[in-house]
Order: C-alpha cells, then sequence, then structure tokens
C-alpha cells in the first residue's frame, strides 16, 4: 500500500515537517515540552525521521498505528515483513528502528516488574 493513497485524491500533498512552525515539530515539541506531551504519532514520527514524498513522517505514523488500530501492544508483536508491508517506502530500516525501540519498551516493563517483585 503507498503511504500517500489518502492524499491522492485531494489536489495537495502533505505539507513536509520541515515547513511546519517550529513548535508543531516532534522533535522541537518533545526539546520544549517534554515527552509525556507528544502523541503517540508524533513519537513513532522521530523514529520514522523522514517521510516520503507526499506524505509526512507523522501521515507514516499514523498510518502504521491505524494498521492496530493504534495498539502499541499489537504493534510490537508485528514481524518486521509486516511493518514493511503497511506502505511504499516503509523499508526494513524503518521497520527494524521502530520494532526495535517498541522491544526496548518491552524489556523496561520486564525489569520494573522483576524489581517489583523483588520488594
Amino acid at each position: 500500500m503507498n503511504c500517500t493513497d489518502d492524499n491522492e485524491n485531494n489536489a495537495s500533498f502533505s505539507i513536509p515537517i520541515t515547513q511546519w512552525a517550529s513548535e508543531d515539530r516532534p522533535r522541537e515539541k518533545m526539546a520544549s515540552l517534554g515527552k509525556k506531551n507528544l502523541t503517540d504519532s508524533e513519537l513513532l514520527a522521530i523514529l520514522l525521521r523522514t517521510g516520503l514524498p507526499g506524505a509526512s513522517a507523522i501521515d507514516i505514523a499514523k498510518k502504521i498505528l491505524n494498521r492496530t488500530n493504534g495498539c502499541l501492544t499489537d504493534l510490537a508483536r508485528l514481524e518486521i515483513n509486516d511493518l514493511k508491508g503497511i506502505c511504499k517506502g516503509l523499508g526494513e530500516a524503518k521497520a527494524i528502528t521502530i520494532l526495535a525501540a517498541l522491544e526496548l519498551g518491552n524489556r523496561m516493563l520486564k525489569e520494573e516488574r522483576e524489581h517489583h517483585d523483588d520488594i
């Protein structure tokens, strides 16, 4: 599936994040407001780093999250090829980056549970 499918019926394409107001860009927003003030799609866009012609990193992140109805647990269960198949241009490197970040989160939760069980 092409990440610009939703935009192809419109005359205009998504505006690249680099052209957004700085306070609306995910990295700048995180730096000024903190990580807890970002949406899941903004955090995912930071991992993606770049978009595609006609689709910003936010657009791609939203498409990825839509695949699992916004469920991060289900996203973490996907395999690399599942993630790559969500849209054209989402390659192995980006899929691995996303899944690696989610795996770190899973390991952190496991550590917290183990630490809590020790108390």
